[in-house]
């Protein structure tokens, strides 16, 4: 038979885990068994990341950054090995970050320019997406949550009820 449904982009009844760049235009799934996908608009399949990275029976957090081109990847789940993955969906580069610490929070910041992520050891960090390195560190408490605000500033949601500006 021939397809004729619409391929359209919509969450499939496996995906547990989403994430929707800034237009809408791809879409990141990882479900319960460790499948991590991403695709376009079109409903076609652009990237499968292997099973190997994944280490528990919760699927990743997942964020893209807002014009695509960067897939962050993290558990956040006592059980699992303390990782993030950072892929550059353009060049089809990944690095890999292991923090001391269980990852409480990690988002882009409003123009995708870098990734901040929060661990239980009271530090946020941050690295550069475009000179692919580290920016800053700075001790907030553990357990932050992190917030990207629309003027383009970063918060910090402390454990302990405070809000820090990174910024």
């Amino acid at each position: 038979g021939q397809l004729t449904e619409n391929r359209a982009i919509k969450p499939t009844s496996d995906g547990l885990r989403t994430a929707l760049n800034g237009s809408g235009s791809h879409l990141a799934m990882c479900d319960a068994r460790g499948n991590l996908r991403v695709w376009d608009e079109p409903g076609h399949e652009l990237h499968r990341f292997p099973n190997r990275l994944y280490t528990d029976p919760f699927p990743f957090e997942l964020e893209l950054t807002p014009n695509g081109h960067f897939l962050l990847a993290y558990p956040r789940t006592g059980e699992s090995i303390n990782r993030l993955y950072l892929f550059d969906l353009h060049e089809s580069q990944g690095w890999t970050f292991d923090p001391f610490e269980q990852i409480s929070d990690a988002t882009f910041d409003c123009d995708g320019s870098r990734l901040i992520w929060a661990a239980w050891d009271g530090c946020v960090r941050a690295w550069d997406l475009t000179k692919r390195r580290n920016q800053w560190r700075t001790k907030v408490g553990s357990g932050a949550r992190l917030l990207s605000m629309a003027d383009g500033r970063t918060v910090a949601a402390t454990y302990f009820g405070d809000v820090i500006s990174l910024d």
